[in-house]
């Protein structure tokens, strides 16, 4: 892979682009269909938007400027050396966020579900986020890896970040 480098102050870091550029749309599940996730390059004071939409004809993400006044559903928080190692290999992603260097707040599903999108894992063991209707309602689901499942039920009080 390419070294990642520093971009002008008005565009977004090459580490964003280039996770954004690999989004693919299958491992990701937006209950509104649509999502606003705001990644926030901690160190430089910039903000940036992935607009994600799941439009049947053509889902995809993009990219933008975040707007002061747009609330994200999303926030995902990290410096810009983080988010070039998380751009490098996904596996610095959870690491990063397993030691608090990256940090998902409000839509942990959303979050979390971008950078599965993003990871550019293909296989069916990479991460992936879904909904399942069940008579007591929607459950969300994460499943990732190979071979016999595994069912993980969190406790009252967790959530999904406990099982990353």
């Amino acid at each position: 892979m390419k070294a990642l480098s520093d971009s002008p102050p008005d565009s977004p870091p090459d580490s964003l682009r280039a996770l954004v550029e690999r989004f693919d749309a299958e491992p990701f599940d937006a209950p509104a269909g649509r999502a606003r996730i705001r990644l926030v390059v901690s160190d430089l004071g910039s903000e940036w938007d992935v607009l994600v939409d799941e439009d049947e004809q053509q889902p995809g993400a993009r990219l933008v400027s975040a707007p002061a006044r747009e609330r994200a559903d999303a926030l995902l928080i990290a410096d810009l050396a983080t988010w070039k190692r998380i751009a490098e290999d996904m596996r610095h992603g959870m690491d990063a966020f397993r030691q608090g260097r990256l940090s998902v707040r409000r839509d942990l599903h959303l979050g979390v579900g971008l950078l599965a999108a993003t990871s550019g894992e293909t296989g069916p063991e990479r991460l992936a986020f879904s909904r399942v209707e069940t008579e007591a309602g929607r459950l969300a689901v994460l499943q990732a890896g190979a071979g016999e499942p595994v069912v993980l039920v969190h406790g009252l009080g967790a959530s999904k970040a406990s099982f990353l």
